[in-house]
């Protein structure tokens, strides 16, 4: 369908800008803590995953994808990556035992926005770039319960270490539509492999 062409297309441009937020110079250990951090230092993976299923059962129209309401689903508060910067973002906010997520948003088609929450392991290492590692959501899990929300799974494509799964629903009058789409690894040898989830995306488009 032409959205997940349009989606494919700007996947790098979008990964591009979500790498930025990861090299950027980590702050001072001086400086005051983030309002976050104190917010979400004991909310676990699960609380975290939940949270983003409900965002997405959320969006029924455009307005809903917007970066407040990405900020406050996630209970986060987003910041420009510099002054004056549309490209908003949380970085390294910690969840309970050791574990860590960061989000970005940024200005995307018409009137949406591309929204991300990515996790990682202790250490703040992606498990995308680990050699063993454990599954932090079982990816057709994740899939079936944004089935049961309306969404249609879509197309899997590669994506960086592991894939991008698609899904979609029409919002609105059924002219456009809303993507969820699941960052895949796998986790696992051979037969007893696991595709799991390491982050989720949303973004919206004419359908």
């Amino acid at each position: 369908m032409d959205q997940f062409r349009t989606l494919a297309a700007s996947i790098a441009v979008a990964s591009l800008l979500t790498l930025s937020v990861a090299c950027a110079r980590t702050p001072d250990a001086t400086s005051a803590p983030s309002e976050a951090t104190a917010e979400t230092e004991q909310t676990t993976l699960v609380q975290l995953q939940e949270r983003l299923l409900g965002f997405a059962d959320s969006l029924r129209k455009p307005s809903d994808l917007s970066a407040a309401a990405f900020s406050s689903a996630l209970g986060v508060s987003l910041t420009p990556t510099e002054p004056g910067s549309d490209f908003m973002h949380a970085r390294k906010q910690p969840l309970a035992g050791g574990y860590s997520f960061s989000a970005v948003a940024l200005p995307d088609a018409g009137d949406f926005i591309f929204t991300e929450a990515s996790f990682s392991l202790p250490g703040t290492k992606s498990p995308a770039q680990e050699p063993s590692p454990p599954c932090l959501w079982d990816a057709e899990e994740a899939s079936q319960k944004l089935e049961a929300m309306g969404y249609k799974r879509g197309g899997q494509i590669d994506f960086q270490q592991g894939w991008l799964r698609q899904h979609w629903r029409p919002i609105g009058d059924g002219k456009q539509i809303v993507s969820a789409s699941l960052l895949i690894y796998r986790s696992g040898d051979g037969q007893a492999s696991t595709e799991c989830v390491y982050g989720i995306r949303f973004r919206g488009g004419n359908a």
